[in-house]
């Protein structure tokens, strides 16, 4: 009888590490792989998740043309997708990207205030990105099999996933996938025999680049350093025009993108070294995470490991002579190390000069590693990989079986993260179901006269550090408009180490987290609510101001936990410490 299984399995191998562009039957089913594991990773907050932060906004200008901050529209007559845009575009958080006014009002047109559909559209973003994502590195040459399970690794990186969980921050992927598809359309241009064809392809991919940084800027560092895929596949010259190209149209893409948006931080040249001094220390932390997602361990002696195998390979490989069969395999993984790293740095370049954001980011705010995620993930695998390929050499294997490394890390990894991703799913479950009892809380007392403001006491300000309830200026004020119907009205949340000020004619909240004199109200227009007890009280002068604010606590930072946050500014870019 004759045995066919190791023959299988080789053939099946060979298969699977085939390098080449992918046929549309490949991409095809490489997709639908990716979304089964979307499914299974992110399936449950679908059903589960809800709204947050800007996602309360951008309903309530889609519905009213709502004022992100306070009561009233930003702009008079009816609501359409052309007023939508430019209300979001001249207040709120949409107005600090160019390109989201655009992007966003159609979900909300189409899916209206269910949140289940918006975050499908989270999941089915996240696909699309990590299909361009394989796309390319299939037209870069990678193998099936490596170019699956990097993408794989990227579609449930746990230290990026408010793009997947946050509808708002799903947006940002569009901007990814433009720019993916936008270098496989470059590299295609390198191929082109004719320069008029070749310019007008590169063409293309200049348009794509475009809207990306229109959508999300810090992408124009990755666009810039994108640019390193053209070496080698074309003649110096060839390589050094496309990508003076591709810096002059980005610089002035993002010149016009920032002239015409909200104004965000920018940080003196001092203090960009002491951010760049901090996003190099973060990173060394995340990149322990990112390799051993279910322990700690020290940062340094992983970062010495993964940057070691590189270094070792590389000498290897100047070392060995032409014929050696390792040769190309470690040069092709050199390379992707390379280009790793580079994606890495242009993830976090435009982010050097912002007044926020590190690699550490927790909650929301760790959408700032979305560009560097696929450089994270390809460094461990072509580590792994050529960790493999120096042991498979020196065993005297063949270079077909050093597949088996990176293979396993990716399945020890990857279950890692899922567990990772758990624990986010349930922080922003939790957040759900406290928002609806804080709007349920508020509901409770109305109908509210025309103009009211009311202040929300008693709820817990976050379900995780960067996971807010209501947290900010444009969450809970929007979110009461749309439960109570009405524009007119708005209402703030109550966060700990928050002081009411009682002043002769109005009152307001302060504290160290941005709320101040915009949040005010008038006397008699100014209620109080506490949602852990149920009780509402209007403010009608001074004195009632004084006594209220004696019986009007804030809630705790998180609930059942003794937590305080560290620093100034909006609650969710500020770390935290727990006594407990």
């Amino acid at each position: 009888m004759k045995r066919t299984g190791p023959s299988r399995a080789r053939r099946l191998a060979r298969l699977l590490l085939q390098a080449g562009a992918p046929s549309a039957r490949e991409l095809a089913l490489a997709t639908i792989l990716l979304v089964l594991v979307a499914g299974a990773a992110y399936g449950s907050h679908v059903v589960n998740g809800g709204f947050l932060m800007d996602d309360w906004s951008n309903a309530a200008k889609t519905e009213y043309l709502a004022s992100c901050c306070g009561p009233g529209v930003t702009r008079a007559g009816p609501t359409g997708y052309l007023n939508v845009a430019r209300s979001m575009l001249n207040d709120g958080p949409a107005g600090h990207h160019l390109g989201l006014p655009i992007v966003v009002p159609p979900a909300h047109f189409l899916f209206g205030t269910r949140p289940e559909p918006h975050l499908a559209l989270a999941v089915g973003l996240a696909v699309l990105m990590s299909a361009a994502l394989y796309l390319l590195l299939r037209t870069l040459g990678l193998a099936r099999l490596h170019s699956g399970l990097i993408s794989t690794l990227v579609l449930i990186f746990p230290f990026t996933d408010s793009v997947r969980l946050w509808p708002m921050a799903s947006y940002d992927q569009l901007s990814v996938v433009l720019w993916l598809l936008g270098l496989v359309v470059a590299l295609h241009g390198l191929r082109q025999r004719s320069q008029a064809h070749a310019v007008a392809v590169h063409g293309g991919a200049l348009a794509m680049f475009v809207a990306g940084v229109l959508i999300y800027e810090p992408l124009a560092g990755a666009v810039v350093l994108g640019a390193v895929l053209y070496v080698g596949r074309t003649a110096w010259r060839g390589a050094l025009v496309r990508w003076a190209a591709d810096i002059a149209v980005t610089g002035l893409t993002l010149s016009y993108a920032v002239a015409h948006t909200l104004p965000d931080g920018v940080l003196s040249w001092k203090d960009r070294v002491d951010h760049a001094r901090l996003i190099a220390d973060d990173s060394m932390t995340l990149l322990s995470q990112v390799l051993v997602p279910f322990a700690d361990v020290d940062p340094i002696l992983v970062t010495a490991l993964v940057l070691w195998i590189p270094a070792t390979a590389l000498a290897t490989w100047l070392l060995m002579p032409r014929g050696d069969a390792f040769r190309g395999e470690l040069e092709r993984w050199l390379v992707v190390a390379g280009i790793a790293l580079v994606t890495i740095g242009g993830g976090y370049l435009l982010m050097v000069r912002a007044s926020y954001g590190t690699p550490l980011a927790a909650g929301i705010e760790n959408r700032v590693n979305m560009v560097a995620a696929m450089g994270w993930v390809a460094l461990i695998y072509a580590a792994a990989m050529l960790a493999a390929l120096l042991v498979a050499r020196r065993a005297r294997s063949s270079p077909l079986r050093a597949a088996a490394g990176p293979v396993v890390l990716a399945l020890l990894v990857g279950a890692g993260y899922l567990v990772e991703l758990d624990d986010s799913r349930a922080a922003y479950a939790a957040s759900a179901t406290e928002q609806k009892r804080v709007l349920d809380a508020v509901a409770r007392f109305g109908p509210y006269p025309p103009g009211s403001t009311i202040y929300a006491f008693g709820q817990p300000g976050f379900t995780a550090p960067g996971v807010p309830v209501y947290a900010w200026v444009w969450d809970l004020n929007p979110a009461a408009k749309m439960r109570l119907q009405d524009p007119s009205v708005q209402a703030h949340p109550i966060l700990p180490e928050t002081a009411i000020r009682c002043n002769f004619t109005d009152m307001y909240p302060q504290n160290r987290f941005g709320f101040g004199e915009g949040q005010a109200a008038s006397y008699d227009a100014a209620f109080f609510v506490n949602v852990e007890r149920g009780a509402m009280e209007r403010v009608r002068d001074i004195a009632d101001c004084t006594a209220a604010a004696r019986r009007f606590r804030p809630g705790p930072l998180a609930r059942g936990r003794d937590c305080t946050m560290l620093g100034d500014g909006p609650a969710t870019r500020l770390g935290w410490t727990c006594r407990d």
